[in-house]
């Protein structure tokens, strides 16, 4: 009678857990997502796991990242230093403008005074 009892409880659990299966699958087959399949899903994240395991990697070994800032610093020094050209040129090419002008201003003042 103990053993009817506990095949009948296994029974039910079975159904129970077949039927819960079913209705989750349905509900998965019903809003699956319409780009990413399983696949190629697991690939993306296998391949985000790997591009993170390296990036921890690099961090820890620390010598990739400081060469990178020290180019970028280099670079930002360079930078800076061609806008100061170019600020210096700019000035001079101002100057050079304006000198023109007043030279332009005396000429058509000279030419005024004449008449």
């Amino acid at each position: 009678n103990v053993q009817l009892e506990i095949n009948y409880n296994k029974t039910l659990q079975n159904e129970t857990d077949r039927m819960q299966l079913f209705y989750q699958n349905l509900i998965k087959m019903h809003f699956k997502e319409p780009k990413l399949q399983t696949k190629q899903k697991n690939g993306a994240n296998k391949a985000s796991q790997k591009a993170l395991q390296v990036l921890i990697k690099k961090i820890k070994e620390g010598k990739d990242y400081e060469t990178k800032i020290i180019c970028l610093e280099e670079k930002l020094n360079e930078t800076k230093e061609q806008i100061e050209q170019l600020n210096r040129a700019i000035s001079r090419k101002d100057f050079n403008i304006k000198y023109l002008i007043s030279k332009i201003n005396v000429n058509k003042q000279k030419k005024t005074d004449k008449i």
